[in-house]
């Protein structure tokens, strides 16, 4: 039966790894401009947190000096697989982000038959004097549901690259661990005294 206090002491150490993947992450990450920055980062905290203490489950089950290549390529695989998340969320940040008075907004993929007819009109398709020229109503240029799909995708891309940054940390320091760990010795079978 686990207690109540060796719950506190493992929290304590999943949650400050989960600390080190919210200030990672958020480092290079910019949150999307939809809601409060705030909550995004305690979702992807939340996120990360439980992440960590799934994959801790597997480090204690495997931490033998030869699982140390498993936990390599888990690590490489967690950072490519981050890096990768950060590159689409860019991505997305530069083609569906525009600005309207210094504030960032999303804007759609999708031109509303009004939006496609100014943008023919005045041969500009720049989202952020788009923007400016609605005033700030994206949805007078742009599909109400390509806007909440573009929406939906940058917060998915965004949430998640906390857990890729949790495998990529917690996997290169297994990594390591196993690497540094001495392999135990076997003892030799104990043999039956023989009589004479």
């Amino acid at each position: 039966m686990i207690r109540l206090q060796d719950v506190g002491k493992k929290w304590k150490a999943i949650s400050s790894v989960g600390a080190v993947v919210i200030a990672t992450t958020t480092a290079f990450f910019r949150p999307p401009p939809v809601g409060e920055s705030s909550a995004f980062i305690a979702v992807g905290g939340f996120l990360a947190t439980v992440c960590a203490g799934l994959i801790y489950v597997a480090m204690v089950r495997w931490s033998a000096p030869k699982h140390a290549p498993w936990w390599v390529i888990a690590g490489a695989a967690g950072a490519v697989a981050a890096v990768a998340s950060f590159y689409v969320y860019e991505s997305q940040w530069d083609a569906h982000v525009a600005t309207y008075q210094g504030q960032p907004q999303i804007v759609g993929e999708v031109l509303t038959p009004e939006g496609a007819a100014w943008v023919k009109q005045r041969g500009q398709a720049d989202a952020s004097q788009l923007l400016f020229d609605a005033a700030g109503e994206a949805e007078q240029i742009w599909t109400p549901d390509s806007i909440a799909r573009v929406k939906a995708r940058m917060r998915l891309t965004y949430l998640a690259g906390f857990p890729l940054v949790a495998v990529g940390i917690l996997s290169t320091l297994q990594a390591m661990h196993c690497v540094l760990q001495k392999p135990k010795k076997r003892r030799a079978p104990k043999t039956a005294a023989v009589r004479p």
